[in-house]
């Protein structure tokens, strides 16, 4: 199979930002980093209601098909752009969060994408300050919708994980989801 050609400066911005679309409204983005060919995420599914958590593959979907839909736009094509499978991990520790995160903030300089790392277009994590304005998904700036999209206020993105239950989902590889779990997350171009 013919590879995709890497996400250009303003792909991987337009990524970064629908990754952050959903950061405190459906996760909480703690990092991000956007490769030419691939993305990293460090997130913690957020708490839809008292009885359940938002699941990972859900807001997967919709990070993964909007981010497509938009690219594909961009560049005159129709088809899959994101390889179907993704690597997602369950961080079990401070240390292990610490790690994640300073290999997300290093990726950028070990591909010598950009010096300075704040810089960097496909770059963004907790601390660094705003969220452009237009990358919010709040009721004062709503999402940009397609069709069959939910309202900026009814966020259903599927069957949640309730509190305390270990899932199991079936995708090619078995995946798990913990209520309440920061995962470390990978996923790629085709």
């Amino acid at each position: 199979m013919r590879r995709l050609p890497p996400l250009d400066r303003s792909e991987r911005r337009l990524v970064r930002d629908e990754v952050l679309r959903w950061h405190n409204r459906a996760w909480t983005v703690h990092a991000v980093s956007v490769m030419p060919d691939h993305v990293h995420i460090l997130a913690t599914p957020l708490e839809a209601s008292a009885a359940e958590w938002y699941g990972l593959p859900d807001i997967m979907r919709r990070v993964k098909g909007r981010s497509a839909y938009s690219i594909n736009k961009l560049r005159g094509r129709r088809g899959p752009l994101w390889l179907i499978e993704s690597y997602d991990r369950i961080i079990r520790s401070g240390p292990d969060f610490e790690e994640k995160f300073r290999y997300i903030q290093s990726n950028a300089g070990v591909k010598r994408l950009t010096a300075p790392l704040d810089g960097y277009d496909g770059f963004w994590c907790e601390g660094m300050g705003a969220m452009p304005e237009e990358s919010k998904a709040t009721p004062q700036c709503p999402l940009r919708p397609r069709p069959l999209d939910p309202a900026p206020g009814n966020l259903a993105l599927g069957k949640g994980i309730r509190p305390g239950a270990l899932v199991k989902t079936r995708r090619r590889l078995p995946h798990w989801q913990l209520a309440g779990a920061t995962y470390f997350i990978e996923f790629g171009l085709r």
